[in-house]
């Protein structure tokens, strides 16, 4: 049962349609003035609604739960502006915290922290790095040597009889 995702693809499309939907309605009461209490309320119940079904998943829980509330949070007040809830913030918020959960249960499946990761593989760049200009630099000292010597040894017999 380890490799069961967090959100799994059935619930994950029917979270991302109830979104389509919630933000559909928003749209046509946001269109109508009179009916803007009635869009409010449903910003309020979908937030809720959704905040509960990701905690009941277990999505709000673990490494980087954070992000995914803050995302929710933000998606939430985005709602909450009276023309910016005619944008679909909720069905965003929803796809971008599926996505993040998804995140989440691969990091745990490989077991790799990718930053970790990139942190081993730039130590082990920079120290190939460091090698070869140490590598470089004595074979500059080498050739300056075999110069030095080269300029102090007798010359040949020939050029002495000369």
């Amino acid at each position: 049962m380890k490799d069961k995702p967090t959100i799994g693809n059935v619930t994950a499309g029917m979270m991302v349609a109830l979104a389509l939907v919630v933000d559909g309605l928003q749209f046509i009461l946001t269109l109508t003035v009179l009916l803007l209490p009635l869009s409010l309320l449903l910003t309020f119940l979908a937030a809720a609604g959704f905040g509960v079904w990701f905690f009941l998943l277990g999505a709000y829980s673990g490494k980087g739960a954070e992000k995914r509330v803050l995302t929710s949070l933000v998606s939430t007040i985005a709602e909450f502006v009276p023309v910016v809830n005619a944008f679909p913030a909720v069905t965003l918020g929803v796809v971008i915290n599926i996505a993040l959960s998804r995140v989440k249960d691969l990091e745990k499946k490989v077991g790799v922290n990718p930053k970790a990761r990139a942190r081993s593989l730039a130590q082990a760049r920079l120290a190939g790095m460091k090698a070869s200009r140490a590598r470089r630099a004595d074979s500059a000292r080498e050739q300056r040597e075999d110069t030095e010597a080269q300029k102090h040894t007798p010359a040949s017999k020939e050029h002495e009889t000369a």
